[in-house]
């Protein structure tokens, strides 16, 4: 991983061979607004070292009437990030 590029979850798992199975275990959700850059450094920051984590941007208009079972609007396909990532690339 190159913390200037983006590396897409699909480009790792694609080997050639469609029996890829992923595993997310205790995956969680935090919730940006994307004002400044600042927000992303600091969540980038807060990460452990050594793991990679798997970023994915949905477009929520309100939280008011957001819930897990309504539509998403995805702006990404998932991607790989560390906290040494750039949060200008993100």
């Amino acid at each position: 991983m190159n913390k200037n590029i983006i590396t897409f979850l699909h480009d790792i798992l694609d080997n050639g061979n469609q029996n890829n199975i992923f595993y997310i275990s205790n995956p969680s959700a935090t919730r940006f607004f994307f004002q400044d850059y600042m927000e992303v450094k600091q969540f980038l920051d807060n990460l452990e070292d050594d793991k990679t984590y798997i970023f994915s941007l949905e477009l929520v208009t309100s939280w008011l009437c957001h819930d897990d079972d309504s539509p998403a609007i995805v702006l990404s396909k998932p991607f790989l990030v560390t906290n040494e990532s750039n949060p200008l690339i993100i």
